[in-house]
């Protein structure tokens, strides 16, 4: 019987119902019935579509034949089969297979499925709910590209050679829930795009890069377990850059684990553990051990990006859960030792930064939590600094909230090259605060072996406040020996672009000398003059550039000028604009006052004075010889080099070498 290009049009009720038709049929006894028999049955180009519930099926050049003898034989091959429903993307293959059948025995000779340059070959027999199949598996990760409408790479081939078993007297591999019970036993081997894998199982974490790997897969359905050596090239894994990853794989329980993995990553080498439930990813695990790795991608996966040396890292990372929320530790050494600030002055320009460019290592243990960035035990050094700093970043906001202590034995070395005029230890403690960008640091400091431009102190205690362009100081008192002296007020670096950047400050203080030398203070304002002293005064410090606008009062005691002995100048004092102006000035020695006014111009060394004494004694002066009371006046004007210099005196009672010479 040949049925040539028939055209078939049905559904599950029709379909059903001539079932049951036939069924009812073959009960029925009747007599005298004409008995037909076909010895092969065939169809030629049929086509067919059959709806059931949601799912619609197409045939396309549907060709069997049936062949019945001994052993009943059947050809199958259709061109086409599409099958569309709700559930599944909209499937598109063909089929030939060669079956024999007989009795309770079903004998699969060949069984081909193909679709998109993917096939599945299989051979084997079905009996009494026992069956084997041999099968060839093929499927190239184009054909699932094109079938789920998938974006990512659709190069690669995954290839599987091995048995499908079912063995169940109870129930039928087509029955209900029965297909659960086939048994598998293949071996794999293959390769493809890791990103096309995620994207067809909808996980929306970072994981991609070129996966090759050979290995099996066995067990039931329900309960299959695979393991495999895979190689992974190009990736990034939850984030993690991979140049080079081979590890074993193994999968069960719908657990997927990624175990002794060897990797290269950001030209470092890493260990890692890793894991993710399938097929529905919303848990996972990870833990990597980073040796000798770059130091800026590194420390981004943690959300910190600082601006330090190149340098490499060791380290661990781990995450679990659903989200990545990583905890660890890291250890950081830059790839060339800084060199300490003595040194710096004989290399580049570049090598002059501020004191990050100096940091020898960094280490710390941290936590990622909801955005939140916990640090603790984070130990930053340098050859001649400690900071050790605790507390939170968040990520989102770019803002921080730390605590924070610091040891220098050279505060040099944090304010270098922006200012290079204070040396000396300091302690300090306190919180940072506030934006990356711009961040308060407030706390408390304590200096010892201080020296300023050449001043040397033993101690001094600060409580401040400081971003990068306003330094607080709420109180500063500096001590050594038989001195004290106070400082408050703010100093602004309106210009800075950095942290510590001191290098144009604008100064409004107020300060409290008690007992400075003199001379020191001088050569601090660049006043070139011989001098020494006792200084005391209150005074404002007004203006900007390295030298600030200076008025208040001051008393110099025991004082010597160009070898000129005082017991005192006290005056009225302003300096601006490099200009020192004393109004009102007193000079004292023993019983002789002289008053006056003057002023000194720092660059030119210009100066100009009017004093003016009254009974001045000269003996006051070490003129010995000479007993005589005298009304002195002189003024002056030039420079020091080159002055001028008038002279006034009358005598009052003048007595030399016993002789009176009157007035």
């Amino acid at each position: 019987l040949v049925i040539y290009e028939p055209i078939i049009h049905t559904n599950k009720e029709e379909i059903e119902k001539i079932v049951s038709n036939i069924n009812e049929y073959i009960k029925k006894q009747r007599e005298d019935v004409l008995k037909v028999k076909f010895k092969v049955i065939e169809t030629i180009k049929c086509n067919a579509d059959i709806s059931i519930q949601d799912t619609y099926l197409k045939f396309t050049d549907l060709n069997t034949e049936f062949i019945t003898g001994e052993k009943n034989k059947l050809r199958l091959n259709i061109k086409n089969i599409n099958i569309k429903d709700v559930n599944l993307p909209d499937l598109n293959f063909n089929i030939d297979t060669d079956l024999s059948l007989n009795k309770n025995i079903i004998e699969v000779k060949r069984l081909k499925l193909a679709s998109l340059g993917s096939t599945i070959q299989a051979e084997g027999y079905y009996s009494n709910n026992k069956g084997s199949l041999k099968t060839s598996i093929s499927i190239i990760f184009d054909t699932m590209k094109r079938i789920f409408n998938l974006k990512e790479n659709g190069n690669g081939e995954i290839k599987a050679k091995g048995e499908i078993r079912f063995d169940d007297k109870t129930k039928s591999p087509f029955s209900k829930d029965g297909w659960k019970n086939l048994f598998i036993d293949l071996k794999l081997n293959g390769n493809f795009y890791l990103e096309t894998l995620m994207e067809l199982l909808k996980v929306k974490e970072k994981l991609n890069g070129f996966v090759s790997f050979q290995g099996i897969l066995n067990g039931s359905i329900n309960n299959i377990r695979g393991n495999a050596n895979t190689k992974l090239k190009n990736g990034n894994l939850f984030g993690v850059d991979v140049d080079y990853l081979k590890c074993n794989v193994s999968y069960q329980n719908g657990r997927m684990l990624f175990s002794d993995a060897e990797a290269k990553v950001y030209n470092g080498f890493a260990k890692a553990e890793a894991s993710i439930t399938l097929p529905v990813v919303n848990f996972y695990t990870l833990n990597i051990k980073f040796q000798s790795a770059d130091n800026k991608p590194i420390l981004k996966l943690i959300g910190w990006e600082p601006d330090i040396p190149q340098g490499k890292v060791d380290g661990e990372l781990s995450t679990s859960g659903s989200y990545f929320n990583p905890d660890g530790w890291f250890k950081y050494k830059p790839l060339k030792n800084p060199l300490r600030v003595p040194l710096i002055k004989n290399v580049s320009d570049e090598n002059k930064k501020n004191v990050l460019n100096r940091i020898k290592d960094i280490t710390g243990k941290f936590r990622i939590r909801d955005g939140i960035l916990t640090l603790w035990d984070l130990h930053t050094s340098t050859s001649d600094s400690r900071l050790i700093i605790s507390g939170e970043i968040d990520l989102n906001k770019k803002s921080m909230n730390l605590k924070s202590s610091l040891i220098s034995n050279n505060v040099y070395d944090l304010l270098y090259p922006f200012y290079s005029k204070l040396k000396g230890n300091i302690i300090f403690s306190g919180d940072i605060k506030g934006k990356y960008e711009n961040p308060f640091i407030s706390g408390s400091a304590d200096f010892k072996n201080i020296d300023i431009d050449g001043y040397s102190f033993d101690k001094a205690s600060a409580v401040f406040s400081y971003n990068k362009n306003l330094l607080n100081i709420e109180k500063l008192s500096v001590r050594a020996m038989g001195e004290e002296h106070t400082a408050h007020g703010n100093i602004y670096f309106l210009h800075a672009k950095e942290l510590f950047d001191i290098s144009s400050p604008e100064y409004d203080l107020k300060v409290s000398l008690i007992n400075a030398r003199f001379k020191n203070i001088a050569d601090i304002l660049k006043i070139d003059i011989k001098t020494s002293g006792t200084l005391n005064a209150n005074l404002n410090l007004k203006g900007k550039g390295s030298i600030p606008d200076i008025s208040g009062n001051l008393k110099i005691d025991n004082v010597l000028i160009y070898k000129i002995p005082l017991d005192s100048i006290s005056t009225p004092i302003e300096f601006k604009n490099r200009e020192l102006t004393l109004s009102s000035l007193k000079l004292v020695k023993g019983n002789s006052i002289f008053t006056g006014n003057g002023s000194f111009f720092i660059d030119n060394k210009k100066f100009n004075y009017l004093l003016n004494g009254k009974n001045i004694n000269l003996k006051d002066f070490n003129l010995k010889l000479i007993d005589t009371s005298m009304d002195i006046s002189s003024e002056g004007r030039g420079t020091i080099e080159n002055p001028s210099i008038k002279l006034y005196a009358t005598s009052n009672n003048t007595n030399n070498k016993n002789y009176n010479i009157g007035h």
